[in-house]
This record gives structure tokens, sequence and C-alpha cells, in this order.
């Protein structure tokens, strides 16, 4: 063997090549992706526009993104709600204000009549959080 050389036989076969990973294998792992689909679904965009707006044609978007399509509405909301508790459990009073009227929103009182809910007033940020999140 001569120094510097590689071995005879060493390494790949001649001719072998990287095989690239197939345009939906790719879009499956994207995150980001995966992400804007469920955001543009959960705003209420028709496939038709969330194709135009990914770039990709409907039916790659209907093969890959299946479930941000079917829910994207609730994958929205449960970012939201995450990012609302991080943010009150670092210190933002009104994100803890928001997400105790979130919680007793979907818990009414106990001596509250049913089908009634505590609200807060209309203009406070706790209120436009609770927007957001129906």
């Amino acid at each position: 063997m001569a120094r510097g050389g590689k071995r005879p036989g060493a390494g790949r076969p001649k001719g072998a090549k990287n095989k690239p990973k197939p345009l939906l294998d790719l879009l499956r792992e994207d995150a980001a992706m995966r992400q804007r689909v469920a955001l543009c679904a959960g705003s209420g965009m028709g496939v038709p526009e969330i194709s135009i707006a990914t770039g990709m044609t409907e039916d790659q978007l209907l093969t890959c993104f299946a479930r941000e399509l079917e829910h994207g509405r609730a994958l929205v909301r449960a970012d939201a709600l995450v990012a609302l508790k991080a943010a009150a459990d670092d210190g933002n009073a009104a994100a803890a204000k928001a997400l105790l009227v979130v919680t007793e929103k979907n818990d009414p009182a106990p001596d509250a009549p049913p089908g009634s809910s505590r609200s807060a007033k209309s203009g406070d940020a706790a209120s436009r959080a609770v927007r957001y999140l129906q």
C-alpha cells in the first residue's frame, strides 16, 4: 500500500452515488413548514390558498400535511396556550391573568348558572387573549 493512498477496494463501490431524499420526505421533516400549514389551516385558509402560499401542489399538500389541514385550529390553539403558559411562568402578569380567564371560561364557577362563564372587561389583555384563542 502506498503512503497517503486508499486501500484498493475501500469505500463505496464504483459508480455508487448518494441518493437524494424524495421531496415528500423532505417536506414531512420540515417542522417550520408543518407549523406554517397548521397556522394557515387554523386561520381558515383553504387548500388552494395554502398550496399557493407554500409553493407546493395541492396533491403534495394533502399527502404530506393531512393532519395539519384537518386539525390546524386545534394545533394553533395548543401552541398559543403553551406560549401563554410560558409567558405566565416567566412572570408576565397579563399572560397569567389571560390564562386564568381561558381556564375559567371552560370551567365556570360552581355557583354560576349553567351556560354562563366569567368574563373580563372587553378591553384588557386577558379578554383579547381569550378572543384570540376562541
